[in-house]
């Protein structure tokens, strides 16, 4: 999430806002020395960078992007969405002559999954799960930033693991994938992903995931 915010304003939100706590804290309690002014400060810092990094790693954080003046910034993606994802692995397999078990070509179809979107202020993960349980995956690497249309971008590579695959499929591969949306508390994420299952044999496969929220 600080990828949002950027570190340049981070660090002055929190230099204005130490400024400000360590004035009250003078006027209250006072400094005679310069050593005791900038000792005053140097806790208010490190007072302060303990609240918020504490804050921003807990799930507290999640809530307080619903509040202002943080969600006039950050979208609100944090919590359980429901998915659908559809592959282009029956033109894959009709292309290299692969037939399902009962010896017919493979057909157009819809996995269901749930994926679990974990926002802090310095890391965001994605967990998902499809309902046959047939395949899970977990994020390695993601990131939430703003894009040239003035909106955000979702993007991660995730591992995924096949506890009992098919002779079509491996039991762990890598993938990636990205979201594009505009709003600040969208109810639906539309994305692309593609993976490099079997791509020593060209069925490397990609498409469409469609997240709402549960």
């Amino acid at each position: 999430m600080i990828n949002i915010l950027g570190w340049q304003p981070f660090a002055i939100l929190v230099a204005c806002i130490t400024i400000a706590f360590g004035a009250a804290a003078f006027i209250f309690n006072g400094a005679e020395t310069l050593a005791e002014f900038i000792g005053l400060f140097s806790k208010t810092w490190l007072g302060l960078s303990i609240i918020i990094i504490g804050l921003g790693q807990s799930p507290a954080f999640a809530w307080l992007c619903k509040l202002r003046p943080l969600n006039m910034w950050v979208p609100d993606i944090d919590g359980q969405w429901r998915g659908e994802i559809s592959s282009n692995w029956p033109a894959i397999a009709k292309a290299h002559g692969i037939k399902d078990k009962d010896g017919k070509e493979f057909q157009d179809r819809i996995t269901p999954v749930t994926v679990d979107i974990c926002v802090k202020l310095f890391s965001v993960s994605i967990e998902l799960r499809s309902d046959s349980g047939y395949q899970n995956s977990k994020t390695l690497n993601c990131a939430l930033r703003t894009n040239s249309h003035r909106g955000f971008e979702l993007s991660y590579v995730y591992g995924s693991s096949v506890p009992e695959p098919k002779l079509s499929d491996e039991q762990k591969f890598y993938g990636a994938g990205l979201f594009d949306f505009s709003s600040r508390n969208p109810s639906k994420l539309d994305g692309v992903y593609w993976t490099n299952r079997k791509w020593q044999e060209g069925q490397n496969t990609a498409g469409i995931i469609t997240l709402t929220r549960s």
